[in-house]
This record gives C-alpha cells, structure tokens and sequence, in this order.
C-alpha cells in the first residue's frame, strides 16, 4: 500500500522569468456517466489511499516545482479548482505548503471552458500567466516543471505533451492572449479558443518524455490509475499485458464503510456508506455510497451503487442474479 511521500526536489534545467499568477484546475463533469457524477462528489475527493485524496497529491506537486522552479515568483499562486454549475464542490481541506485551494462554481453553463478562463484572467496583467491543469490527470512534478522552464514566453499558450502526441493536461496560457476570447457567449478551449489564441499570439508544444498520467474518468480508469499509483508511485505506469493480476496492489476502505471481516476485496475501494457483506468477493471494484455488496455475493470490475434494479455496470444497471453468477 502507498500514502503520500515527499520524492526528492525536480532540477531545473534553464531559469526563465515567468510571472504566473494563479493554477486552474478544471474539475467539472462533461458526461453525467464520469466516474466523480455517479459517485457526487468531486474527482480530487476521490481517495488514492485510506489517507490521501486526489487533492493531496496535486497539492504536493505542485509544492515540489514550484518550490524548485527559479521560473516562477517567489510568492506562491493560488491554485483555483473551477468546477461546473451543477457539479460538487471539493471538500474543504486545510491549505498548507503556503498554497491556497480556492474552489470556485461556475455561475453559468453558457461560458464555456475558455470563457470561464477568459473571466478569469481579466484580473491580470497580459503578461502574467495561468497555468492550467485538468484535475483528473495529475501529473508527477516534473512535467510541470519541464512546461514552466520550457515554454516560450512569446507563444500566447504553451501545449504539454508525451512523447507520442498525447497531452498531458496542462496548458501554460499568457492572460493577454485571453482577451482575444469573446467576453460573451460560448467558447469551447480545445476547439475554438486556441485556434484563436494560435492567430493572436501563437501556440508552442512542450515534449516531455515522462510517461503521461492516466485520467481518472470511469470506474477502470480509477482502478488503472491506483495500480499504478500503489506499485510505482506514478499515476502513469506503462501498461502491462502479462501483468499478473491476480496479485492485488491495494484496497482502500473509506473511513464510514462497513466491510465484514471475511469479505475479500482485491483492487478494489469501498467509499464511506458502502457496504460489503459476509462471504463477499470485490475485484477491481468500486462500493459508493449505499452501495451493498450483499453476503456472498460476488463484484467483478462493478461499479456498485444504492440505485434500483441492482449495480450499476459501465452505466447500466445489473440484476442480483446476474451480478451472483459473475456475467
């Protein structure tokens, strides 16, 4: 099992002045099918261990690179988790490291990601800069150490991706290039946006050659990710197709859940207010809240919720006959 450790410091390869003035991390819920929607509660509440949460782990990294990167002020940002109108809040937690988490709800569905950063950025300077993250993709602090010592400063927004081309969720936007948003209506980020941003001001990409973290969506995602997470201390650890396993990494229960003795879980987290009964087995599952795992009853690769018609199943529901023969 693995909690929170402090890794050694990451080592700037070239200084360069960089005035950043807050982190966004978007955390807000684009299908109601997301793993954090059907669980309501936020993806950085999401625990990776039975002491650690999602949180507490952007909360450290971003304390490693900031704390090792000549790049950026000596003051420390504010690292802003914007979530949408209708999604959950993150739970309150202490800020600490000398970094403030300020979770803010969009007032409205109409901005769009790129409006919502637009809005954002107007209390700044032009040449001041937002760093972006999405919430879900944590990536290990050297990724964002390589983004804020390697980005251009001329380019109005700065990409970060593995090697292959996938991104790795972070964005390094320069607030004057966000003006050339609209400050009304919809603006998608990806799609509209930094086409935009690409005829203002242009768009540079960064290639980092450490592994890209796996975004935490669904219910196998989760899973991948504490796998990965428990063995090597990585949110990226490369797939594996002889993997054994059958060898379990880790199991998390949530203060709040009810786990009989004799059940027996293998990769798998109950949330507080789920239950595992008796002679249960839980592999690579998730127990929300008020979900049961009833006695004997088995769980295979299952999200398990308090809804009717039994658990739910890659968003579908699953008869108790059909969850006890395992199909």
């Amino acid at each position: 099992m693995r909690d929170l450790q402090t890794s050694s410091p990451v080592v700037p390869r070239h200084p360069t002045p960089l005035r950043l003035a807050a982190i966004l991390l978007l955390a807000g819920n684009v299908r109601s099918t997301a793993l954090p929607s059907q669980l309501g509660r936020s993806v950085l509440d999401l625990p990776m261990s039975e002491t650690l949460r999602l949180a507490d782990l952007w909360r450290l990294r971003i304390h490693q690179c900031l704390s090792a990167t000549p790049s950026v002020d000596e003051h420390k940002p504010d690292v802003r988790v914007l979530v949408g109108v209708a999604d959950p809040l993150p739970r309150a937690s202490a800020s600490s490291d000398q970094i403030r988490f300020i979770a803010e709800q969009d007032s409205t569905d109409f901005r769009g990601t790129a409006g919502v950063l637009r809005d954002v950025g107007e209390a700044f300077h032009d040449e001041e800069f937002l760093l972006i993250g999405t919430a879900s993709q944590c990536p290990d602090a050297s990724v964002i150490e390589h983004l804020l010592t390697s980005a251009v400063p001329e380019a109005g927004a700065t990409l970060s991706v593995g090697t292959d081309s996938t991104p790795t969720g972070l964005i390094l936007v320069k607030c004057g290039a966000l003006r050339s948003i609209p400050s009304v209506g919809f603006i998608d980020l990806k799609e509209q946006a930094l086409a935009r941003i690409a005829e203002s001001s242009g768009v540079s990409v960064v290639e980092t050659s450490q592994a890209v973290s796996r975004p935490i969506r669904d219910r196998a995602g989760y899973i991948a990710a504490l796998r990965s997470w428990h063995k090597s201390g990585q949110l990226a650890g490369a797939l594996d197709p002889f993997e054994e396993r059958w060898k379990s990494a880790f199991v998390i229960i949530e203060e709040g859940a009810s786990v009989a003795d004799d059940a027996r879980l293998q990769d798998s987290v109950v949330l507080s207010g789920g239950t595992v009964e008796s002679g249960a087995i839980v592999v690579r599952s998730v127990v929300g809240p008020g979900g049961v795992v009833r006695r004997k009853q088995r769980a295979l690769e299952q999200l398990v919720m308090a809804q009717g018609g039994g658990p739910i199943v890659n968003g579908s529901h699953r008869s108790s006959d059909e969850t006890e023969r395992g199909q």
